[in-house]
């Protein structure tokens, strides 16, 4: 196995992992701006 198919390998699951915290972490960040603004 060559140096740049470990790589790959290994980082794809990382890069899908560091999408979803994102997104995950956006919806939150959406949930408790609404949040407020029904609070308000």
């Amino acid at each position: 196995m060559s140096r740049a198919d470990y790589s790959v390998r290994y980082d794809t699951p990382s890069i899908t992992l560091a999408c979803l915290l994102q997104s995950m972490t956006s919806v939150t960040e959406a949930a408790k701006r609404h949040a407020l603004f029904l609070a308000r």
